[in-house]
Formats: C-alpha cells, structure tokens, sequence
C-alpha cells in the first residue's frame, strides 16, 4: 500500500477523478464526507496521513472512481479490507435481526427515542447491503407498530384531557 506523499498523490488524484466524474461537486463536499474540513483534506494529499479511522471510507468511498490496484494494495490487503467491511455489515446487521427479533426491546427503545425514529430506522435498514426481505418486513411491522403506539397514546391523552374541559 502507498504510503507517505505517494499516497498523498494517488489521494490528490482519486478526488480530482471523483470531481470530474461529477459524483462530488467540491472539495468542500467530499472533506465533508469525512466529517473534516477543506484544510484537513489538504493535508492528506500533502503530507498522506490518513487516520486509522478514515483509512477504509476513504477507500470505499473512492472505489467508484479508483480500484484498489490504485492505492498499491497487495491481495492480502485486499482481501483484509474485505474481511473488515463484511464484518461491519454483518455486525450491523446482527444488531438490527436482534431488535427485531425481540419486540420488547423495540418499543422500548421507542420510548427513549426522539418522534423521527422510524424514518430513520427504515433508513438503516434499507442502506445495509444484504439484508434479507424478512428483515425489511420486520422493519416496516416496527415502523407500523410504532405509529399504533402514538396514536393509543394520543388518544389516551385526549380522553383524560376531555373530562377536565367539560368540568
């Protein structure tokens, strides 16, 4: 793998090919990707350090425009790398299969959740890769359950609220 101002320059030349492909529109966009600024992406492409943390979306999220044959990496490396983001989405997934499968823990998790959980949820689960369409079902059943909960508990509301307006 590059390393150091080479690696500096094949980062350089992946986002130059990521703005021209018009998958990105600025360089303030893709340092935004990162969760840094324009300065911290400069200094990737000087001086080619690259945290730990950002080593992996960093190639993920070039890949439409770089294979890996354009950081250097060996077959070791890659298959590392794959080992490492299949991980990650099976962990993910792991999680997910275990809220659904115990409807307790997603009502409770209702509760302590802020009002715009099911969009979100719904929206995890449609960005991991392989999940089946049984976990798909299961979603929208939480997602449906949980909108059966609001409205009881609106309605509840309302009845304990109507008698004190009458009196």
């Amino acid at each position: 793998m590059l390393t150091g101002p080479d690696l500096g320059a094949a980062i350089a030349e992946a986002i130059r090919r990521k703005l021209d492909s018009g998958a990105a529109r600025s360089r303030a966009q893709i340092a935004a990707h990162f969760d840094m600024k324009p300065p911290s992406l400069y200094d990737w492409e000087e001086r080619g350090t690259v945290s730990k943390t950002k080593l992996l979306r960093m190639f993920e999220y070039f890949s439409d425009v770089v294979g890996p044959e354009h950081w250097c990496l060996t077959a070791a490396e890659r298959t590392q790398l794959d080992n490492v983001a299949r991980a990650t989405r099976e962990h993910e997934q792991d999680r997910m299969r275990y809220l659904l499968s115990s409807p307790g823990a997603g009502r409770r998790r209702a509760r302590s959740e802020p009002k715009p959980l099911a969009p979100r949820v719904v929206g995890l689960v449609k960005r991991i890769a392989d999940l089946d369409a049984a976990g798909l079902e299961a979603v929208e059943r939480f997602v449906a359950e949980r909108e059966e909960l609001q409205a009881l508990r609106k309605a509840s509301r309302a009845r304990r609220r109507k008698p004190a307006a009458a009196a």
